[in-house]
């Protein structure tokens, strides 16, 4: 029944995002700025009037700067040394956003006494390439790049307003690098973007997280993002 209810769930999300294909054009950019196209994994510069499709992705250098066009005429800008898909722009309603998020705790829940785990193997295909999630960090030493520019990429859907998105964005990093802790900042972002939506309990839930992790990059110190989800709560328990 679990795996029936998460089937049917990702189906329902993955379906709706097939529906809400958009495009979106380069009006402005500068520095290093970098795009993929659908599955092709060489990345090509950049260029003004170019348009993107929900399969496309885009990536900043140290200095690069890239603003998008909408289909309905918002813009969006992506700052240096960050990546994001197209997908990761398409709206998400509050909706899609539970489902999702209910798909991920149903999936953590064990198999009932005297009753045997199905077991199956998790894999993400990206761009073209099968990769375990269970790789571990130091067989994989680009791994902390790449979650620092995909954390940059959904810290952008944050601070414009993209408050669903962000979440979405933030919890698929935490299952995609699953050893990398960042010392709770991506928990703290997350929490953040539900006391937006006044979700005061979920934004508690994720405050909570963010404390409760340690990790080797913490172990010994005070985590800044420890402070800040602590002031956090303490704000939302006045």
């Amino acid at each position: 029944m679990k795996i029936i209810l998460i089937l049917a769930l990702n189906i329902i999300i993955t379906s709706q995002a097939l529906y809400a294909a958009q495009q979106v054009k380069i009006i402005a950019l500068a520095g290093d700025v970098k795009i993929r196209r659908g599955l092709d994994e060489h990345w090509q510069t950049a260029s003004n009037a170019v348009t993107l499709e929900n399969i496309d992705t885009i990536l900043t250098g140290e200095a690069g700067e890239v603003t998008l066009k909408m289909e309905n005429g918002d813009k969006f800008t992506l700052g240096s040394n960050s990546i994001l898909d197209i997908a990761d722009l398409r709206e998400i309603t509050e909706r899609e956003l539970f489902l999702y998020l209910m798909s991920q705790k149903i999936d953590k829940i064990g198999p009932r006494e005297g009753k045997t785990k199905l077991k199956i193997g998790r894999v993400n295909v990206v761009h073209g390439e099968l990769k375990s999630d269970s790789a571990k960090l130091n067989s994989q030493p680009d791994q902390r790049t790449d979650w620092l520019l995909e954390k940059n990429g959904a810290r952008a859907l944050f601070g414009q307003n993209y408050t669903t998105n962000a979440i979405f964005k933030f919890n698929k990093i935490l299952l995609k690098y699953p050893d990398i802790t960042g010392c709770g900042e991506l928990n703290f972002h997350i929490g953040q973007a539900f006391e937006k939506l006044n979700k005061p309990g979920q934004a508690a839930d994720a405050y909570k997280q963010a404390i409760k992790i340690n990790s080797g990059d913490c172990a010994g110190e005070t985590s800044s993002w420890v402070v800040q989800s602590e002031a956090a709560l303490k704000q939302l328990n006045q």
